[in-house]
């Protein structure tokens, strides 16, 4: 079952996976994630889909994080496709 939800589904995968140190955290000029407000801007400006979907080049920063999974991917893929509701 896909978690499309803000708040259990995505929110976490971002908490663990890309509002890390030294990414995407408070001050990251490419974005900050900390807030739904943060993701939701890159969301409308269609930069979120554009790195996930189409570069693919969301880099893990350290050896502790790790490159989104499929399930988490098609996480995202649902909660956009959704209109990336704050749920």
């Amino acid at each position: 079952v896909i978690d499309k939800t803000y708040l259990t589904g995505i929110k976490p995968i971002i908490d663990t996976r890309c509002a890390i140190p030294g990414c995407h955290e408070v001050g990251f000029l490419p974005g900050d994630y900390t807030s739904y407000a943060g993701i939701k801007a890159k969301f409308d400006a269609g930069s979120l889909e554009n790195r996930l979907f189409i570069l693919g080049d969301m880099a893990p920063v350290t050896s502790d994080s790790a490159i989104l999974t499929a399930t988490q991917l098609q996480q995202f893929r649902c909660w956009m496709d959704a209109g990336a509701p704050n749920n």
